[in-house]
């Protein structure tokens, strides 16, 4: 018998002609229309049974595979911006380290130039000195009179 017969026969064993429910049924008839309306249905009905319940297994799977994938989207996202805060960080102090060079810099070749003004003002002096030796030795030349 297909299914929608079995269906018929467990309808009219609780009903009666007029449409009302028996007050007596037999259960013992009633449970063997049940088992031959279980094993008569058809094997896709079943197979869909199974397919629900995979398809569960599936969405508590996936579920949980996109928990993981926002978690470590999450820490990824995390990790840049405190990536980027270091790199923020590491940005200023490297401009710091620049700047304190620069002064450095500047100071080291202030004091390069007034060492060499020293030198030049020393250099200077000395060469001042060596030709006043030779004027006035040039001087005590032509006053010598050779007879």
């Amino acid at each position: 018998m297909d299914s929608f017969t079995l269906l018929e026969l467990l309808i009219d064993e609780f009903t009666d002609s007029k449409g009302y429910a028996k007050r007596k049924v037999d259960v013992g008839k009633c449970i063997h229309i049940i088992e031959e309306l279980r094993n008569s249905l058809p094997e896709y009905i079943k197979e869909a049974r199974r397919i629900v319940e995979t398809k569960q297994k599936i969405l508590e799977n996936a579920d949980a595979v996109a928990k993981t994938t926002i978690s470590t989207a999450e820490q990824k996202a995390q990790q840049m911006i405190s990536g980027s805060e270091t790199e923020h960080l590491a940005q200023i102090e490297a401009k710091k380290i620049i700047n304190k060079a620069a002064i450095q810099r500047d100071v080291l070749i202030d004091k390069t130039k007034a060492h060499l003004e020293n030198l030049f003002d020393e250099t200077e002096r000395f060469l001042l000195g060596l030709l006043n030796i030779v004027r006035k030795n040039r001087q005590e030349l032509r006053a010598v009179v050779f007879d």
